[in-house]
């Protein structure tokens, strides 16, 4: 926070953001080498849960900032991986994008990295169990307020990061 250009002490309180994660994906896996795969790939992620509160206190006030409602992320992916007799152990790199209620803030954009294993179980059915991690870029939020007549500039920056572990069955063409 400032004050006339000069920074003024301060005291931020962010609420945990809290959601449950589904996870979408499609892709097809080309054979490079003799027991090598490299996967093409995309996913789906819709987010539920509440928009993350975040609060300053300064100069005796209690000044909110608008949090971040996430509303679903998606991203694109290659994924090489080994064949080990029925199962798969695979990498997974790519582009994510997560996408924002528009009244919170605009868009975050980053890469998604991940190790996962895949086992056939029944023809084409398979389990699955993946570890994934994403970083998005930094963005700021600017308020203004006044207080007592002067104008008091406050400036939160996010960066959203995560992991989610993933258990789950899939079917392959």
């Amino acid at each position: 926070m400032s004050l006339n250009g000069g920074a003024i002490p301060s005291v931020i309180t962010v609420g945990q953001p809290s959601n449950t994660v589904s996870a979408f994906t499609v892709g097809y896996n080309f054979p490079v080498f003799s027991g090598y795969v490299l996967g093409l790939g995309a996913n789906i992620s819709p987010s539920s849960g509440q928009a993350q509160q975040a609060q300053v206190q300064a100069l005796n006030q209690t000044i909110p900032v608008a949090g971040i409602k996430p509303l679903y992320n998606y991203g694109l992916f290659l994924s090489p991986g080994v064949v080990m007799g029925d199962g798969l152990v695979y990498l997974k790199a790519g582009t994510q994008t997560q996408v924002n209620n528009s009244n919170t803030s605009p868009n975050f954009y980053g890469y998604l990295l991940g190790l996962g294993y895949k086992q056939l179980i029944y023809q084409s059915v398979y389990i699955f169990g993946e570890a994934d991690y994403s970083s998005y870029s930094a963005q700021t939020t600017t308020k203004t307020i006044t207080s007592s007549g002067q104008s008091i500039n406050v400036s939160v920056t996010t960066k959203p990061q995560g992991s989610r572990y993933l258990i789950g069955i899939g079917y392959q063409f």
